[in-house]
């Protein structure tokens, strides 16, 4: 599951349920918010603001990654992700990976929405969540 906010978008109320993922993928469930500075009207008109994403249910889901980062919630400072909510969420990865901690990771505000713009300097931990709020 991806959902990717960019270049002034907002999106509110989204839910995910009775998934079942059968095709393994790098990162199972990908949520970013993000400011890439866009301008799709030529330099005329400002770059958009960054605006929202929250209010995300994901109930019932199975899915297989094939890294150890089978989560990745972020945001950027000042503009967290907001009230992503899990219910019975189950998620394979491989294992046999070093943990990283969290300190070290750039938040990559401007770059691209990819489930890769880290590399694999994320933690081997369920769910990376960095400039996010709620429960």
């Amino acid at each position: 599951m991806y959902i990717a906010i960019a270049d002034g978008g907002s999106a509110d109320s989204i839910y995910f349920e009775r998934i079942h993922v059968n095709t393994p993928t790098q990162t199972s469930i990908f949520i970013r918010l993000c400011e890439r500075f866009n301008r799709y009207t030529g330099d005329t008109f400002p770059a958009p603001t960054v605006k929202y994403l929250r209010n995300i249910w994901l109930t019932d889901i199975t899915a297989t990654s094939q890294t150890n980062i089978p989560c990745s919630i972020t945001g950027i400072p000042g503009h967290p992700v907001e009230n992503v909510n899990f219910q019975n969420v189950e998620i394979t990865v491989p294992g046999n990976d070093t943990a990283l901690g969290t300190s070290n990771v750039p938040e990559m505000e401007t770059t691209r929405p990819e489930f890769n713009i880290w590399g694999n300097i994320l933690p081997t931990i369920p769910t990376v969540r960095r400039s996010a709020r709620g429960d």
